[in-house]
């Protein structure tokens, strides 16, 4: 539709006799542009369900799932420790809960400017569960495309269900967000409820640990909720970056409840 719309201008504007008629035609294009970017962009919306990871067999997520009106995703996970490569395999991050470590649902995804985004990393299920080691790459390398693209000023959050995200006591990394692009910056914040926020430091590029003890949260800290915004970026780079992102995944954490 808009390559019509641009191939039709010339001969209407040819056929234009005054040039108050000539800008009433550049403002009737530039409004059925508008209109066209809305409703792709409605669409990738509609398209992009929320989801919610449940484990096979936990009809309480399931029900919970489907009362929000999600779509629940039911797998099989297992929760004896597991390493997982970071980016560009030259580290292993250790998750003493395995596949329960990582986000089970996400609550909001804004992308930001969708002009730069392809639909394939606009798939907000893409940063559920353990990490599918994409690494950033790019789409066209592979047959699917297991990441989410946050453009400069996109944020997302998301939420463990089953488990939760404490300090360790230490200085280590309590938090790990497995992400591609070098220049990218990512704000990290946490929450109890997904409505008020504490600020836990921010990840840049690849080194995706976060140490929330340093915000002055211990073990006895339980939180569900993580919201990632992209940053500008680090003045390296010719413009800001778009972050991929593969998983999010709590490596001090407890079962919900205990």
């Amino acid at each position: 539709m808009r390559l019509s719309i641009r191939l039709l201008a010339p001969i209407a504007v040819a056929a234009i006799a005054t040039p108050a008629q000539a800008q009433f035609f550049d403002r009737l294009l530039d409004r059925a542009e508008r209109a066209v970017e809305g409703e792709i962009e409605g669409k990738v919306d509609r398209e992009a369900r929320k989801v919610t990871r449940c484990a096979l067999g936990d009809a309480t997520c399931i029900k919970a799932a489907r009362s929000r009106g999600e779509e629940p995703e039911i797998v099989r996970r297992e929760s004896g420790p597991k390493a997982y490569p970071g980016i560009g395999g030259d580290r292993e991050i250790r998750f003493p809960m395995g596949e329960r470590s990582f986000a089970d649902a996400v609550v909001t995804y804004r992308p930001g400017d969708r002009r730069g985004l392809s639909r394939a990393v606009q798939g907000q299920g893409n940063v559920l569960g353990a990490p599918d080691g994409a690494g950033g790459a790019p789409c066209a390398a592979r047959g699917d495309c297991p990441v989410v693209a946050l453009a400069p000023g996109g944020e997302m959050v998301v939420r463990f269900t089953d488990n939760v995200l404490t300090g360790s006591g230490d200085d280590a990394s309590d938090l790990w967000i497995f992400t591609g692009d070098a220049h990218s910056r990512l704000s990290v914040e946490v929450g109890v409820d997904g409505k008020t926020w504490e600020p836990v430091g921010s990840v840049h590029g690849p080194r995706g640990g976060v140490d929330i003890d340093a915000a002055g949260f211990g073990p006895y800290a339980a939180f569900s909720h993580v919201r990632l915004k992209n940053l500008p970026g680090d003045g390296i780079s010719a413009r800001p970056a778009v972050a991929t992102i593969d998983a999010v995944g709590a490596i001090s954490t407890r079962e919900l409840g205990q």
